[in-house]
């Protein structure tokens, strides 16, 4: 059963509650999970992600995350940065745990907030951005149970539900499907491995900064 009380101590709606629970329930919603050896045919947009803890850093541990948007073996967009784990801070938003999962969660909102913050990829725009269908790539088992909606009650109920109240809406109101297919860590996935050399980059940044990449 859903605490919902609990739920909505942390700001998330009940409309929100009641989309997580559609997500497991109706099809229309349940986002497609692939495996790492699936075929696909075309060149394929591409979103991966990846994120670190940094336990020996200097002030407290930090956790960086890193973002690598690509058509093919083509880069077109990368972020990077340090998650703001102080809710006070700016760019804070609503992380608790520390862990490389919770760092990859913060990863698709970076990406996210970099692009609003500098007002790319605007709705029917005409540039080089993905067009109908995204593949999230992620080494995290979190990522993929949160987006998929069976992380009901976890330890990251807000920034579970700032990621299905605000930014899946984002991909849908650029006509976009998107999946998610899990891949194992350092396995010699090639952008996962850049993405990887990114979060290292990010987590020496202060918290709440990042740096967005127009390749």
């Amino acid at each position: 059963h859903v605490a919902w009380r609990h739920w909505t101590s942390w700001g998330a709606a009940q409309s929100l509650q009641r989309h997580r629970c559609r997500c497991m329930a109706d099809p229309d919603y349940q986002i497609p999970v692939f495996s790492p050896d699936a075929q696909f045919n075309g060149h394929l947009w591409r979103l991966y992600l990846d994120g670190t803890v940094w336990e020996q850093a200097p002030g407290g541990v930090r956790m960086g995350w890193a973002s690598r948007l690509t058509l093919g073996l083509d880069v077109t967009h990368r972020a990077y940065g340090c998650v703001q784990r102080d809710p006070l801070g700016v760019r804070y938003w609503g992380c608790i745990g520390v862990s490389s999962g919770v760092a990859e969660l913060c990863a698709l909102r970076g990406f996210i907030m970099s692009l609003l913050e500098s007002d790319l990829w605007r709705i029917r725009s005409t540039a080089l951005w993905p067009k109908e269908k995204l593949l999230i790539v992620t080494d995290s088992t979190t990522v993929v149970r949160v987006l998929v909606g069976t992380s009901l009650c976890s330890s990251e109920e807000a920034l579970s539900a700032a990621l299905h109240g605000t930014i899946l809406p984002y991909f849908r109101e650029r006509g976009i499907s998107i999946g998610l297919m899990h891949v194992h860590s350092h396995t010699g996935v090639l952008h996962n491995e850049s993405a990887d050399r990114d979060t290292h980059r990010g987590v020496r940044l202060d918290p709440g900064q990042y740096h967005s990449i127009w390749a």
